[in-house]
């Protein structure tokens, strides 16, 4: 079924369809669970398992008959298609702060033609079983259910066994043929996603001159050294070589049809001849590092959300398919711009992929890392003197009276003074690598709440400024800062990104940059009622 958005034709699933789809699915729950109600963590993530499974190999099946070049051509149209469409309704979104129900249907349908073109990546058949065209229409309707709703309920599935976003679930399993039925709270989400649109926002406001991400100078300066000296080629050539090769055929603005299939050898062939000082073999492993292979798609237990797997159409985008017997990269450029930027922000956190990666280079990447934090926490320093608050950053002792005073729990990132609330400021500044996936927001929570994590540190840190406030008025005062009376110490642990730790955390605000320098301007003052701490 063909629906129009913005003058863009989607191909959406027939509602009968959906219909056959549906009342298999929930025969199939039916005869592994009773009918009734249920709710629970356990219990509700068992039974979403099990629909993942129940639509995973109606999946199967319906691959097996149209999984093709031709499926793989489709696919990823429509991954353009929905994909240009939810930047748009994103773009809403971030200027409203209020989302929308169509962005989150085409975050599905997005998520849903990734996950479909990488199944179809797996099996690398050329040609399909099907040949009927209404029989392959229909089979592609169902293939295309059953991957939306594995997108679907597998994230929440995976919220509720990382116990993050969600707060409540229930699923109905009715008498046939009336269908399952599953009611979710998803407001912390939703509450999260609306503080990432304001972050965005606010970014673009507070970053005029970029982000340290996009700073591909500076991370050609500090790679292309070790680098060339170690693996013969430079950061800059792997830069240039992707970029020549998603160019080899130029994108037609005016068309969601340009899925692009090249002969493998043949786009080799065309790189070492625009490239004549590197050689094949590292033309070919330049290349590795931004493909999806059949190969690596066979993974064991392979699910359909792990942030640690690296055969995914996240970071990567061109896809291994055999055409007449030789292999082709297939891809959109969507795909490539997608994996091209979140490239630039892990190497930032000092990742590489597999195949471009070397003890040697350990060192380099460190470097980038370290300095990724310094502009961070500069950063903080400028935004905190046009909000009006005098301090400084990256304190190891404090000079009291002539004496230094070594700070015992750690470096303050920023201690500070705000003449309008007479009072201290202590800011730690965390850049930490963005997590949006449940598993890797667990990771983020687990940072903060294990002992001796952010938490803990961040406590100690305010404690024993607390009981050192005479030292900390002598150091502000011997920088010229005239703090008088201090009522209390205000603190908030500031990231560069918003963490979803921040509903954790009930002892002080966690908050992005954007975020603070938002309430901040918005109150006037020190926004925050939390993360106060009286002196003695």
């Amino acid at each position: 079924m063909s629906q129009s958005q913005n003058n863009i034709e989607l191909l959406l699933p027939e509602q009968r369809s959906e219909d056959a789809v549906q009342t298999k699915i929930a025969d199939g729950l039916r005869r592994m669970h009773s009918i009734g109600k249920y709710q629970g963590r356990t219990v509700t993530n068992h039974i979403l398992n099990d629909l993942v499974g129940l639509y995973s190999r109606e999946l199967d099946d319906e691959l097996k008959e149209i999984a093709s070049a031709e499926l793989m051509e489709i696919t990823l149209s429509e991954f353009s298609k929905c994909k240009y469409l939810e930047d748009k309704e994103s773009e809403t979104f971030v200027a409203s702060g209020m989302i929308e129900k169509n962005l989150v249907g085409l975050r599905l349908y997005t998520r849903a033609h990734k996950y479909l073109a990488e199944r179809c990546a797996a099996l690398n058949i050329e040609k399909p079983h099907c040949t009927d065209s209404s029989e392959f229409q229909r089979r592609f309707d169902s293939a295309l259910i059953c991957a939306r709703e594995i997108v679907q309920l597998s994230g929440l599935s995976d919220q509720i066994r990382n116990e993050v976003f969600i707060n409540h679930l229930e699923i109905r399993i009715p008498p046939a043929p009336q269908k399952v039925r599953i009611d979710a709270d998803l407001s912390a989400f939703e509450r999260f996603e609306s503080r990432v649109a304001l972050n965005n926002r606010e970014s673009a406001r507070i970053f005029p001159n970029g982000t340290f991400e996009l700073d591909m100078s500076y991370f050609e300066s500090v790679l292309d050294p070790v680098m060339t000296q170690n693996l013969g080629y430079s950061f800059t050539n792997i830069c240039d070589v992707l970029v020549a090769l998603s160019e080899h055929t130029p994108p037609d603005l005016d068309s969601f049809n340009d899925v692009n299939f090249l002969d493998f050898d043949a786009a080799v062939s065309y790189l070492c001849g625009g490239f004549p000082e590197i050689t094949k073999r590292d033309i070919e492993r330049i290349i590795g590092g931004f493909t999806i292979s059949s190969a690596g798609l066979q993974s064991p237990n392979r699910t359909y959300y792990n942030p640690q797997e690296e055969h995914r159409a996240l970071g990567r985008c061109f896809f291994e398919l055999t055409m007449n017997g030789r292999p082709h990269l297939v891809w959109v450029h969507e795909l490539f711009f997608d994996a091209f930027n979140l490239m630039r922000r892990k190497i930032s956190h000092g990742a590489l992929p597999k195949e471009w990666k070397d003890p040697k280079l350990a060192e380099a990447l460190g470097k980038i890392n370290n300095a990724r934090g310094t502009w961070f926490e500069q950063n903080v320093l400028e935004q905190t003197k046009l909000l009006g608050l005098l301090g400084m950053r990256s304190k190891k002792e404090l000079n009291s009276g002539g004496t230094q005073v070594p700070i015992v729990p750690g470096e303050l990132d920023y201690i500070g003074w705000s003449p309008r609330d007479s009072a201290f400021i202590f800011l730690e500044a965390k850049m930490l690598e963005w997590a949006g996936e449940p598993k890797a927001v667990k990771q983020q929570i687990d940072k903060f709440e294990r002992p001796k994590g952010f938490k803990d540190k961040y406590l100690k840190k305010c404690e024993w400024i607390v009981q050192n406030s005479s030292a900390v008025v002598s150091e502000l005062q011997s920088a010229g800062i005239q703090a008088a009376a201090p009522t209390n110490l205000k603190t908030a642990f500031i990231t560069y990104e918003p963490s979803a730790a921040a509903s954790r955390l009930h002892e002080f605000p966690c908050v992005s940059l954007a975020e603070f320098v938002h309430d901040f301007e918005r109150e006037g003052k020190w926004p925050y009622s939390i993360g106060v701490f009286d002196l003695p």
